[in-house]
């Protein structure tokens, strides 16, 4: 059950729609969102995920439209882009809070569909109904046929949008409403690549602000005796990352012959240290690709070490040794690495008749 809804939740990140709203999608996405998840033409989104997985033979699936027409079946614009987005929560919940903008013909109708009787500007009260073949195989067994729950939700209309998220969330939506500048402005540098792609997911510089954050308060409470503080190595490593990392963005796109692609980019701060070392590397050498066998597979992975890789970053795996030893471990591998210019790994499929998880295999180059 786990693996086919993993597989499920990569079929939606690679399925590959056109370009429709992209432009009023972003301006709904505000300036310090921590991330969001753009895709392009939800209808033909849809019918893509669903080809695919009928491909797949995957059981458990949804349509991306029957879900978004939950919310307003006869406002909802099919062509039109969704934006998930990833905000900040109160300070009593840890995890960011999600809402969808969900693109809308006739905002009214959504709202006579969800029952929202004397509606008014701004934020109003919901509920949703959802029922599910998919929720029987998610929630457990002793469901007969259907299952079926009901949510609470807020939404309210931006532009061309309704916003839709949980019912706890009324002091995040009322800030997104409020919101008078987009995120659009600090993704110049990945515009174009953005607009390429079918599914667009985006990590700000708030988001990665926040995840450093979050890295440096589980090293100094999981993983480190009581009253002790993260390393120094750590918190360097970590700071330079938030210092040098603009925000990082991933596209998927599937083209007509059903083959994935997925791409993802980190956009480094022009003038900093990571842009320096990373205009020096090479490019991964493809031909590792002929080592593998010819046959079917789900994905491969290519990576190219360069001559100038530096692998202090090893030593954190050895932070709980003496320091002697940990020292003595981090240059052998460092040694070790230094003498693989090339990785490869790929993932096979299963072969007719057989029902064991997929076959992996990996290569690795060392240059003569």
């Amino acid at each position: 059950m786990q693996r086919k809804l993993c597989t499920l939740v990569a079929i939606l990140l690679f399925a590959a729609p056109v370009w429709a709203q992209t432009p009023q999608a972003l301006e709904v996405v505000p300036e310090d969102a921590l991330g969001f998840v753009l895709i392009k033409d939800i209808g033909q989104s849809s019918e893509n995920l669903e080809n695919l997985a009928k491909k797949l033979k995957i059981e458990e699936r949804v349509s991306l439209t029957e879900m978004m027409q939950k919310v307003g079946q006869k406002g909802f614009n099919e062509k039109g882009s969704v934006a998930v987005l990833f905000l900040k929560a109160d300070k009593e919940r840890p995890l960011p809070a999600v809402v969808f903008a969900l693109p809308v013909s006739d905002f009214q109708k959504v709202q006579e569909q969800l029952a929202i009787k004397d509606a008014k500007e701004g934020v109003n009260s919901a509920e949703l109904t959802i029922t599910s073949k998919l929720l029987i195989r998610m929630t457990g067994k002793g469901f007969a046929a259907e299952t079926t729950i009901r949510m609470p939700i807020l939404v309210a209309k931006k532009g061309n949008f309704a916003l839709v998220t949980a019912g706890h969330n009324q002091a995040v939506l009322e800030r997104l409403l409020s919101s008078k500048s987009s995120v659009a402005a600090s993704l110049k540098p990945a515009q174009d690549f953005i607009g390429e792609q079918g599914i667009a997911t985006v990590i700000t510089q708030h988001g990665i602000k926040a995840g450093v954050e979050g890295l440096l308060a589980s090293a100094a409470g999981a993983n480190q005796p009581a009253g002790q503080a993260p390393t120094a190595r750590t918190k360097t490593t970590l700071a330079d990352i938030e210092k040098n990392v603009q925000l990082i963005a991933m596209g998927s796109h599937i083209d007509k012959e059903g083959h994935a692609r997925h791409t993802t980019r980190v956009y480094f701060e022009p003038s900093g240290a990571f842009a320096k070392w990373a205009s020096k590397t090479e490019p991964v050498q493809e031909k590792i690709l002929a080592r593998f066998p010819d046959q079917p597979y789900v994905v491969t992975l290519l990576a190219h070490l360069s001559p100038q890789t530096r692998y202090d970053i090893i030593g954190h795996i050895f932070d709980d040794l003496p320091a002697e030893k940990a020292d003595n471990l981090t240059k052998s591998w460092a040694k070790m690495l230094q003498r693989v210019s090339d990785i490869g790994v790929c993932v096979y499929l299963d072969k007719p008749g057989e029902k064991s998880t997929p076959q992996r295999k990996a290569r690795a180059q060392v240059p003569q």
